[in-house]
């Protein structure tokens, strides 16, 4: 009798471990609650889970990036942050839904969650579109979000989304109109909600990627898209209203910044734990908003300089992975999408820090994931080690 239970048993849970991408997938682009719920109960799942668990954690990356976040809990608790106790638990169950996206992920998969995205991004450009038709009449400068809370939220994943889609048209011949709808569909959308960062962080990831690609020809024509429409916009300024907000746009974030280089300066070893701006704009005073505006200097006065310096040697190490594997054709492709969309949030880093959202971050850690991706041979040259420096053999070495 418990043999048969446990046989029914386990193919019910091996339809759950794989459909657990798809699910985050999709929540991705739903209310970011849905997939905040999400991630905390696979996370959940993955640490309950012996199995899952083991999986997971026998990445050796795993502790060295787990274990200093636990840092910033105390820092947020001793600064009665609360607001950043809760985002480092998000961030803590986002890193463990990445690795294990990380330990599972595989070119099959990794393609069938790319081409889901394209499905639910052309939704939600529908989405904006409605919005926008819906508040016309009250007020025809409205910025619609789609599903991302608010509109720099939606520019951030349309950025992503016409990568993707880009990516998709070079590499697959099959549902290439999907691909081609949903760069349109997504340009559209960065055109409906007005982000200025985000236009011009698309136009500079894109180029890059097809440059990698050496598609020199579609690099030569987009640039000369970018020009006759920055032209026609120069000509027609109704047709970017937006563009009237930059002196206003500027000269906020330059109080915002100042405001958070004093926070920083304030307590510049551990910072004060996430979301750590409005504790320096109730202490400074300066523009009243959620974040500092620039990834760097988010990044030192949410977490210091220790902080920063950990994260930093992380993203070095992970770099030279990414680096090595192109280098040694190691899913070439996926390399330079993950390269093109790294790009997109340093660039977008300047003026913005989006990607500290549950639905950008975690959409941008399910891109990183194609870095787990191993090779279909096994005969792996040794220079592809990492160097002593950097600590732990990188998780394709295995």
């Amino acid at each position: 009798m418990m043999k048969t239970a446990k046989a029914s048993f386990m193919p019910a849970w091996s339809f759950l471990v794989s459909a657990i991408p798809i699910v985050l997938t999709v929540s991705i682009f739903l209310p970011y609650y849905v997939t905040e719920t999400v991630v905390y109960l696979i996370a959940g799942l993955v640490v309950c889970s012996r199995e899952l668990r083991e999986r997971v954690f026998d990445n050796p990356w795993a502790s060295w990036l787990v274990l200093p976040m636990l840092i910033p809990f105390y820092v947020a608790a001793f600064y009665h942050n609360y607001n950043g106790i809760r985002e480092m638990a998000l961030l803590l169950a986002a890193v463990i839904c990445a690795m294990y996206l990380r330990s599972i992920m595989t070119r099959e998969l990794f393609g069938r969650l790319l081409h889901i995205a394209c499905l639910c991004s052309i939704a939600c450009a529908g989405v904006a579109v409605g919005q926008k038709v819906l508040m016309w009449s009250d007020n025809p400068f409205f910025r619609p979000e789609s599903m991302f809370f608010n509109a720099n939220y939606y520019g951030t994943m349309a950025v992503f989304m016409v990568l993707v889609g880009t990516y998709q048209i070079l590499n697959h011949a099959r549902f290439r109109w999907v691909y081609l709808v949903t760069v349109f569909a997504n340009l559209l959308g960065l055109y409906l909600c007005g982000s200025m960062s985000s236009l011009a962080t698309m136009i500079i990831s894109v180029m890059a990627m097809l440059l990698m690609f050496r598609r020199k020809k579609l690099v030569i024509i987009g640039a000369f898209l970018v020009l006759a429409g920055g032209i026609l916009v120069m000509l027609v300024p109704e047709l970017y209203p937006r563009l009237g907000d930059v002196e206003d746009t500027f000269g906020s974030r330059v109080t915002i910044w100042s405001t958070a280089l004093k926070g920083i300066m304030e307590t510049p070893l551990f910072g004060r734990g996430p979301k750590a701006y409005p504790l320096a704009y109730a202490q400074f005073g300066g523009y009243d908003t959620y974040h500092c505006h620039n990834l760097l200097l988010d990044t030192l006065l949410n977490f210091g300089i220790v902080g920063t310096g950990l994260l930093s040697g992380f993203v070095i190490c992970q770099a030279r992975q990414l680096y090595l594997r192109y280098k040694n054709y190691i899913c070439r492709e996926q390399c330079i999408l993950i390269a093109a969309v790294s790009l997109a949030v340093l660039v977008h880093g300047i003026t913005d820090v989006t990607v500290f959202w549950i639905q950008t971050g975690m959409f941008f850690l399910l891109l990183f994931s194609a870095s787990g991706i191993q090779p279909a041979w096994r005969t792996i040259p040794r220079r592809l080690t990492v160097p002593r420096v950097l600590s732990m053999p990188a998780p394709f070495l295995r």
